[in-house]
């Protein structure tokens, strides 16, 4: 299985990614006036602060999780994202609670399986998951959506980490008036093994909202603006979509 850093490809890793994981619901009943199968599918805003919103969603099954990040963000240059989804020890460091992101095996430069591992607090086991990931850039607004779901019995188990046996999700970037990109990670995980209840609800509430706060710090890093790697066109309103006319003076 090989270890990529800088490899073709997109994630994410998440968010690709994991840690995604966890954790029980903490809210309660909507209402009487709405019966259990429609609360199984509305989102509880929990955050609302730093621009960043969480939300929680509630299902029948007590086993599954799920959480929404959303956040605008300014982007300098648009297609970087591609450079950075190309980078999964890039991916690894502002995804909460993520500690690697490998790649076994690339199907083709938008689709890829990885394997995600993930560190909790103690007394907490870890947590692992294979994941295909699909990156998809849409030709009419420019929003690029990378969807993610857990591959079975794809590889073995391995020691020190529980397997998360569900996990789908999708990490999308959607472009605004420039230079805004509204951010939107969501996971929806059965996170294996147990977890306690209040453990649990605050890592929901973390992963998202420490996720995309540290991204919104490092989605301008220098390394990775003014690149084409193809993945990722950029809008027209971009800089980055001038070509080098753009490109700044080194």
């Amino acid at each position: 299985m090989q270890s990529v850093k800088n490899i073709p490809g997109v994630l994410l890793s998440g968010a690709l990614a994991s840690w995604l994981l966890l954790s029980a619901s903490a809210h309660g009943d909507m209402g009487s006036g709405v019966d259990t199968a429609e609360r199984a599918h509305v989102w509880h805003l929990i955050t609302d602060r730093d621009n960043i919103q969480v939300f929680l969603r509630k299902h029948e099954d007590s086993r599954m999780r799920s959480f929404r990040g959303v956040m605008v963000m300014p982007v300098e240059d648009f297609s970087a994202i591609g450079a950075q989804l190309n980078d999964y020890a890039f991916i690894a460091s502002w995804m909460h609670m993520v500690s690697e992101i490998t790649e076994i095996r690339r199907r083709t430069a938008q689709d890829r399986d990885v394997h995600v591992t993930t560190f909790l607090p103690w007394p907490v086991s870890n947590r692992d998951v294979a994941l295909l990931i699909r990156l998809h850039q849409s030709a009419d607004d420019h929003t690029v959506n990378v969807r993610y779901r857990a591959l079975e019995g794809d590889m073995p188990l391995v020691p020190g980490y529980v397997r998360m046996p569900e996990m789908t999700g999708h990490l999308r970037f959607e472009p605004l008036e420039a230079p805004d990109v509204r951010v939107t990670f969501e996971v929806v995980v059965d996170p294996g093994g147990f977890i306690p209840a209040w453990l649990g609800n605050l890592i929901l509430r973390d992963i998202p909202y420490f996720s995309l706060q540290r991204l919104s710090r490092m989605i301008n890093q220098p390394a990775y603006q003014w690149q084409d790697n193809g993945l990722v066109t950029a809008p027209p309103a971009w800089p980055a979509a001038q070509g080098q006319a753009a490109r700044p003076d080194p």
